[in-house]
């Protein structure tokens, strides 16, 4: 694979076609923007009136009946004005994100599949229960979560990298017990999931788990009593089904000092874990801007879960012109440092792991 072509091919298209596709989406983004802007402000002004109210209570002392009615419906109209802001302006950006990415990303993978190894495409399919259950088997199966029954997804990819199969899922996973809704469902996770099919299979399971990883414990604020009950329960069961898994200390205190590494097969997991494969663990972990990442390789498959920061491929930034070349480049990176990723260990496993 030779990078710098590719790249090369890349930039070309950055200038050729794409500056002026942005260009022509710009009066779209300021429209957004000022959308996006209004929502943000009801989101900022509704705590500010919140605290008018509370100090406006207690200056007065007693208000009365009709007061404590007034007093009420400001401080509850307040909170949900704010939610409703945060809301829409999620809503607003997301929705010019995918308005950006739509054009943007199918021109790029083009690019990309020029290379003879790597075919990458948009997955417009449906998300069908099959598939839901065939994605929920192996991030079941993979222990770095707790148990979760449902998923939301947003972007998804699908394709091969040096022949073998890899899927890029932007989603949100919870455990929605009975109910099968995530309306009243905890979430356990919200992020990108990368999953590899490798040829040939491990031989033992080996997890790298963020020390800080934001799943580490799930979010129960908005789940019902006897959710958050299931919550408890679901991460006392994790802690048990990884009764099984030794710990691994590897060679390099800098990275023993931010992961767990559990394994049931302490030889092949160092075995695993040499410099090239951390070196391209952090690469993958810089690329895409991810706050925390865990890993499983597990029978044939890989699996990296990224907690990220903004969304997946993103170039829709409402705040600065959709020409800012910038967010193109980490797009590149995100894509390159998988692929070098997928090479490394596909040269791996045929010699012999």
């Amino acid at each position: 694979m030779d990078k710098e072509a590719l790249k090369n091919n890349l930039y070309k298209l950055w200038e050729k076609d794409l500056v002026p596709l942005l260009q022509a989406k710009e009066p779209e983004r300021i429209k957004a923007y000022k959308t996006y802007s209004f929502w943000v402000f009801i989101a900022v002004i509704s705590p500010i009136i919140w605290a008018i109210d509370i100090f406006t209570l207690m200056k007065l002392g007693t208000i009365g009946e009709l007061g404590g009615i007034i007093f009420e419906v400001v401080m509850f109209g307040s909170w949900a004005m704010m939610a409703i802001g945060i809301r829409n302006a999620k809503s607003v950006s997301k929705k010019f994100d995918k308005y950006v990415k739509k054009d943007i990303i199918k021109k790029i993978l083009a690019i990309f599949s020029t290379v003879p190894e790597f075919n990458i495409k948009i997955d417009s399919s449906n998300k069908t229960d099959s598939r839901m259950r065939s994605d929920l088997k192996v991030i079941n199966n993979s222990n770095i979560f707790v148990y979760v029954d449902g998923i939301d997804y947003d972007d998804t990819f699908l394709g091969k990298a040096f022949q073998v199969q890899i899927n890029i899922k932007e989603l949100g996973l919870y455990c929605c017990g009975e109910s099968k809704t995530n309306e009243y469902a905890y979430s356990v996770f919200s992020g990108c999931l990368i999953s590899i099919d490798m040829n040939k299979k491990f031989k033992g399971h080996t997890i790298i788990k963020s020390k800080q990883f934001i799943s580490r414990f799930p979010d129960l604020s908005t789940s019902s009593y006897l959710l958050k009950l299931l919550g408890f329960l679901n991460v006392i069961k994790s802690m048990i089904k990884l009764k099984d898994y030794s710990k691994v200390k590897t060679e390099f205190s800098s990275f023993n000092e931010k992961y767990d590494v559990l394994a049931t097969d302490q030889v092949e997991a160092r075995y695993l874990l040499t410099t090239a494969f951390i070196d391209r663990f952090y690469n993958l972990k810089t690329a895409f801007k991810a706050k925390h990442i865990n890993c499983s390789l597990k029978d044939n498959k890989i699996l990296f879960a990224f907690s990220l920061k903004e969304d997946l491929f993103k170039l829709g930034y409402l705040r600065e012109p959709l020409t800012e070349k910038s967010h193109f480049t980490v797009m590149i990176e995100q894509i390159l440092s998988l692929m070098d990723f997928v090479e490394h260990f596909k040269l791996n496993m045929k010699i012999g792991l």
